[in-house]
C-alpha cells in the first residue's frame, strides 16, 4: 500500500510557509526598530536562526512541531519592567546586551572618540571594555526600569485566522487520504 502523503504534505506547506512568514516578519519589524530599547531584536540572528518545524509519524499519528527560542514571546509581546521578586538570568540581562553590543558593532563611546572624550572630560581614558560595561549596563538598567515593546511578529503570523484555516486544509487533507486509502483496498 502506498503511503498517504496529502496530509504530511499540507503540513509541511504550513511548515515551510510558516517558518518562511515569521522570519520575514522579524526582518520586518526589526529594519523598523519595533521593539522599543533595545532598537533590533534581530541582532545576533539566534531568534531568526532557531525558527524550524518538524513533521514526524509517532505512535501512528503524523505530528508537526514548530521550534522556535524561547525568548520568541518577549520579543513578540514585549517585556514589562522587572517585577521586585524577579530571580536574575544565566546569562544575565547585562550579559546578553553585552554581546548585543558588539554584535552590533556600536560604539560604546558615542559620536566621539575615546580621545575626544578623555580631553573633554579631562579624566583617563576610558577602555572599550569598559566603555561596553558602561553601556550595556545603562541599556539593562533602562529596559530593567521601563521594559520594552512588542513586536507581534509571532502573533501576526501564527493566530486563529491562520490555525482555523490550517484546520479547515487538515480537514480536506485528511478525506482525501481516507478516500485514497478506500480506493486502494478495492
Amino acid at each position: 500500500m502506498a503511503e498517504i502523503s496529502t496530509l504530511r504534505k499540507v503540513l509541511e506547506d504550513f511548515g515551510f510557509e510558516t517558518v518562511t512568514d515569521l522570519a520575514k516578519n522579524l526582518e520586518r519589524k526589526s529594519a523598523r526598530g519595533k521593539s522599543g530599547v533595545m532598537g533590533n531584536p534581530i541582532a545576533s540572528g539566534d531568534l531568526s536562526e532557531s525558527i524550524r518545524f518538524t513533521v514526524k509519524h509517532m505512535g501512528g499519528e503524523l505530528v508537526f512541531k514548530l521550534f522556535i527560542a524561547d525568548y520568541y514571546k518577549w520579543v513578540d509581546e514585549g517585556r514589562p519592567p522587572t517585577g521586585a521578586d524577579a530571580i536574575k538570568g544565566s546569562p544575565t540581562l547585562q550579559e546578553k546586551i553585552r554581546k548585543w553590543i558588539k554584535i552590533k558593532g556600536i560604539n560604546p563611546y558615542g559620536k566621539e572618540s575615546p580621545a575626544e572624550r578623555g580631553k573633554r572630560l579631562k579624566a583617563k581614558r576610558i577602555t572599550y571594555t569598559d566603555a561596553v560595561e558602561g553601556l550595556s549596563w545603562a541599556i539593562s538598567k533602562t529596559i530593567h526600569k521601563i521594559g520594552y515593546k512588542k513586536t507581534d511578529f509571532y502573533s501576526d503570523v501564527v493566530n486563529e485566522k491562520t490555525l482555523a484555516k490550517l484546520k479547515a486544509t487538515i480537514g480536506e487533507a485528511a478525506k482525501k487520504d481516507v478516500l485514497l486509502q478506500i480506493k486502494q483496498l478495492k
